[in-house]
């Protein structure tokens, strides 16, 4: 049921928007780029919560430094993105999650699935109208990893 979600979004995307998706997989997540390679964006849905989401999704060495250089900026990207996802520092994790969620939206409920790829699409499209100029501009060395920075 994922993959042909996926798939679906898949085509909407390479019709009508500037995001370029990958491949699609039976997976509950898909991926898509962000002009970042220790970063990328992800569509997601969760079957046990009937949720789905967007995400930006932090996950090289850097991922710590690059979480806190766009914490700094939160209240701007909340105000450009006209929501207020979940900032997750992950801090036993080498990764870190900027990530919205559209609640009761079960995949089940396939006579929705429109319905939320057009928001899938629209949420795609604005995190990466706010995100890609600002992942672009950051720079690894602004702040030290929590490890370096345990190790002091």
């Amino acid at each position: 049921m994922q993959l042909h979600f996926w798939e679906e979004l898949h085509e909407d995307l390479s019709s009508h928007s500037k995001i370029n998706p990958q491949k699609p997989h039976p997976q509950h997540w898909s991926t898509f780029a962000i002009g970042h390679s220790g970063m990328r964006l992800h569509a997601l849905i969760n079957t046990q919560k009937e949720q789905i989401g967007i995400e930006l999704y932090l996950h090289d060495g850097h991922a710590k430094s690059y979480f806190r250089q766009l914490e700094k900026q939160k209240n701007t990207i909340e105000q450009e993105l006209g929501s207020t996802p979940l900032w997750m520092p992950l801090p036993e994790k080498q990764a870190s999650r900027i990530v919205l969620h559209r609640p009761s939206s079960p995949l089940a409920d396939q006579g929705r699935w429109a319905e939320y790829r057009v928001w899938m699409k629209e949420q795609l499209e604005t995190f990466d109208r706010v995100f890609r100029p600002r992942v672009k501009a950051l720079n690894p060395d602004e702040f030290q990893d929590d490890r370096d920075n345990k190790s002091k």
